[in-house]
């Protein structure tokens, strides 16, 4: 008899009944209820049901600095009685919502290989073609290709280098020689090496 006549009551009065979460809440029934409209009544901002993109990171990368956006969020989940739902979704009386938390996503995932075009290149050393790989400086330390980069990180990347960096990455000695030449003319070890070049030492 209570109960009826508590159900009398809630009709009379224009009210209804769901629930979010497991938190009762009470709607009036002027209109159409939607997922949207409870939620709101409930106290979710809207806000709250959008999964925000990761952080970006800034990285300098031979003197230019570049960002790169983190992950793509994940939005709200939603369901009514245990369906999938939206905030357009409308509900009746006594509907179960459920809301599983909008997620954030991951921080930009960079390493330092990414940032190279190639990895590479070839050059001639006393006529016979020698792959040199370019190399990456992360803070002004020698940096594997799988580093992760952090956001402020200082990028340089060395391409060939000069004589005397291709001297260190190939063990050549070009101090130790009379005379080093790079396609035929004359050069001091701080001559920039390019792709293809020639370069012959005495």
């Amino acid at each position: 008899m209570g109960i009826a006549l508590s159900s009398l009551r809630e009709k009379f009065f224009g009210f209804s009944y769901v629930t979010v979460n497991g938190k009762v809440i009470r709607l009036l029934e002027t209109e159409p209820a939607t997922v949207g409209k409870c939620l709101l009544t409930a106290g979710y901002p809207p806000r709250s049901l959008i999964g925000l993109k990761g952080a970006t990171i800034t990285i300098t990368v031979n003197g230019e600095k570049k960002q790169f956006p983190g992950r793509p969020g994940k939005n709200a989940s939603i369901k009514v009685n245990q369906k999938p739902a939206n905030l357009e979704t409308t509900v009746a009386p006594n509907d179960e919502i459920l809301v599983e938390s909008a997620q954030t996503g991951e921080k930009a995932d960079v390493s330092a290989g990414e940032l190279l075009k190639k990895e590479g290149d070839y050059i001639f050393l006393k006529g016979n073609r020698v792959y040199i790989p370019y190399q990456i400086y992360v803070n002004g330390e020698i940096a594997s290709y799988d580093k992760k980069l952090d956001d402020g990180d200082i990028v340089e990347i060395n391409e060939l280098g000069t004589l005397k960096e291709l001297s260190q990455l190939t063990e050549i000695d070009f101090t130790q020689t009379d005379e080093v030449t790079v396609n035929g003319r004359k050069e001091t070890l701080s001559c920039q090496v390019k792709p293809g070049d020639h370069v012959e030492w005495k």
